[in-house]
């Protein structure tokens, strides 16, 4: 079974990610083979995350609350929070631990890693992923966060927006990803 998931795995990278569509399914074989390797990880997360409109699960939002939850007084303004967020969890908000992942789950399985090595590759894909998630929340059951989502400003820049749990504020963080000039 793994084998005829990872021949798929190879086939849609190959087609290239270039729709929401191919995006989706990518993340859903890549989960598939992720189960069955019983693996936990930051990609595990976001293929969640993108298959399902809400996750309220207590294991998935730990390593959300983990990171954030840390950088979060209310002894402070919104505005240095939001600071301490961006500078303290950068590799978050720039997804590099997602793209890691996602690069050692390529070479543990050996398939193409276009996707992660080429910087055009790697935004296309974020931009797609970011917009599957913008219809899909992180609801956390317990404390300092609400929930978790991905939004559009009217500019189109794509950011983690956070909802505190006992404040009005809402915290926005633009996704800082690159798209390198050809």
């Amino acid at each position: 079974m793994k084998d005829i998931i990872l021949k798929n795995i190879s086939n849609v990278l190959k087609s290239g990610i270039d729709t929401k569509e191919k995006t989706l399914y990518l993340l859903a074989e890549i989960r598939k083979t992720l189960e069955l390797d019983d693996k936990k990880t930051i990609l595990k997360i976001y293929c969640d995350w993108a298959l399902h409109s809400k996750l309220t699960h207590e294991k998935t939002t730990e390593h959300f609350s983990n990171k954030l939850e840390k950088e979060i007084d209310y002894k402070i303004d919104i505005k240095e929070i939001t600071d301490n967020l961006k500078s303290n969890q950068s590799n978050f908000f720039k997804l590099n631990e997602l793209k890691k992942e996602l690069k050692e789950f390529f070479l543990e399985n050996s398939r193409p890693c276009e996707l992660v090595n080429s910087s055009n590759n790697w935004f296309k894909f974020i931009e797609l992923l970011s917009e599957l998630l913008k219809d899909c929340t992180i609801k956390f059951k317990k404390g300092e966060i609400d929930k978790l989502t991905i939004g559009r400003d009217k500019k189109g820049n794509n950011y983690y927006r956070i909802k505190l749990r006992n404040s009005r504020d809402v915290i926005k963080i633009k996704l800082k990803i690159k798209r390198s000039r050809v």
